[in-house]
């Protein structure tokens, strides 16, 4: 990997160098586990810059009118400088001009994007934009903080965040000479299958705490901002390894709530249960049994549908396929990767998105 637009990096860091302490800084991150760890980097290596933030906020899918809302309330704070982690703002660009009327921003993401929001007051930082020589996708926004935040401070001893939000993007085979520091460094044992370590048990873990609900993700990332070492983060968060059963025995009756579409390669799955299991259950059907099929997961709650496609032998663009079957509904948002992708549309437009997914799952 090269860096090939050295001033974009230089911008953060100067940007980083110059927040001082009379600064009221809000971060806001997405609530999976490389959202997560990006926030907890973001918020410790600024509190050791001698800043510490005062708006720390998973921001949540299954609100839309959150940003707006939130907006008033950082405005009354008095907030100068936002952070924006993993979180896809570009479908979002209104809200973020009026953000900047009051504060400064920087986006760091690595999902794909149509729209630059490169201003005088955003620094708008994706993979495309200043490295080459690996897939965007796989340069996942923990491992852009830490290696971005590297220049400006020494970040060794929180290594262990960068490894677990590499480990919950999928994105360890691009990143196997770090991964192999860090086992070594933290003394876990390496096993065939990622997961099953230390390190990829914690982030299994961490990943559940979003199935119960953004007030439980606030509160895990708040416990680890006070956590320094992985042995006590990987205490705290193997409680939630109870809703893998959950996980587990939906998948064992999954034939219950799915519509196969052979002839498609395409499989439709009501995920509706107590927990928002949706993106697991779609992660671990596609990884485990069906990763030449795409598969749909989905569930409804407050007059809107929640959508998660997963496919794995990449003949398929989730992300692609999810805006052309969003394209033109009304407060919809799609968006992700070519393996891995989301979105929300009204509950009344699901039968018309069902009849696009179909229709665009040629094989």
């Amino acid at each position: 990997m090269h860096i090939i637009n050295q001033e974009l990096v230089d911008r953060f860091i100067e940007f980083v160098h110059n927040i001082k302490p009379s600064d009221k800084i809000a971060i806001f991150y997405d609530n999976d586990s490389d959202g997560i760890c990006s926030g907890v980097l973001m918020f410790k290596a600024l509190k050791l810059l001698g800043c510490t933030p005062i708006i720390f906020e998973c921001a949540p899918h299954d609100e839309p009118k959150y940003y707006e809302e939130t907006m008033k309330r950082m405005s009354q704070k008095g907030i100068n400088k936002v952070f924006l982690l993993d979180l896809v703002v570009e479908q979002r660009h209104e809200v973020m001009k009026q953000l900047e009327k009051f504060a400064e921003l920087v986006i760091i993401d690595h999902h794909p994007f149509d729209k630059n929001l490169t201003s005088k007051k955003t620094i708008f930082i994706k993979p495309p934009l200043y490295v080459i020589g690996i897939n965007s996708a796989r340069y996942c926004t923990s491992k852009q903080v830490f290696d971005l935040l590297s220049h400006v401070i020494d970040m060794s001893q929180l290594e262990w965040l960068a490894v677990m939000g590499i480990i919950g993007d999928y994105a360890f085979e691009s990143w196997p000479d770090f991964l192999e520091h860090c086992f070594r460094k933290y003394e876990i044992k390496q096993e065939p299958d990622i997961y099953q370590t230390q390190f990829g048990k914690a982030t299994r873990y961490l990943n559940y705490v979003r199935t119960i609900d953004n007030v439980e993700v606030k509160k895990v990332a708040e416990e680890l901002l006070q956590i320094d070492d992985f042995g006590t983060a990987f205490s705290i968060l193997a409680k939630y390894q109870r809703i893998e059963k959950v996980i587990e025995d939906f998948i064992d009756d999954y034939k219950k709530h799915t519509e196969e579409y052979p002839e498609k390669d395409l499989l439709i799955v009501h995920v509706q249960t107590s927990y928002k299991i949706n993106s697991s259950v779609a992660t671990q059907l596609s990884r485990r049994r069906f990763p030449t099929k795409t598969v749909i997961t989905y569930y409804f709650t407050d007059g809107h549908v929640w959508i998660s496609g997963r496919r794995q032998d990449g003949k398929k663009d989730m992300g692609d396929l999810l805006k052309k079957c969003t394209k033109g509904m009304t407060d919809s948002n799609a968006g992700g990767h070519v393996p891995a992708a989301g979105c929300s549309i009204r509950k009344e437009d699901w039968p018309v998105f069902k009849e696009r997914l179909i229709k665009y799952s040629e094989r």
